[in-house]
């Protein structure tokens, strides 16, 4: 059950935004002796890299190797992306409550 119409858009929106990406910084390797691979997916992911990734070190987890991607990375990827799409749903879900509550109470 959605609570939240504009929650819910603006995570789907989100989702397919960040899960494209990912997905290209995933599969695309280029950029020579400098390479900025996983910089996007980095700020795509802030949300949850602020409030996930402490606690994933915290327990000894490594961060994502972007060189070497191996199972650990890929979930924790997809960990921050659907952790980030829960927050923007939160968010959007409070951003529609502050104008009902506005409007409402005029």
């Amino acid at each position: 059950m959605i609570r939240s119409s504009v929650g819910a858009v603006l995570a789907g929106i989100y989702f397919a935004v960040a899960a494209f990406i990912t997905q290209d910084e995933v599969r695309h390797s280029a950029g020579g002796w400098i390479s900025l691979r996983g910089m996007l997916t980095g700020i795509i992911t802030a949300p949850s890299q602020f409030l996930v990734a402490p606690l994933l070190r915290l327990i000894g987890v490594p961060p994502v190797n972007y060189s070497e991607l191996g199972f650990s990375g890929y979930t924790q990827l997809v960990l921050h992306v659907l952790v980030s799409t829960i927050i923007i749903y939160f968010l959007g879900a409070g951003v529609q409550w502050l104008v009902r509550a506005a409007f409402t109470r005029s």
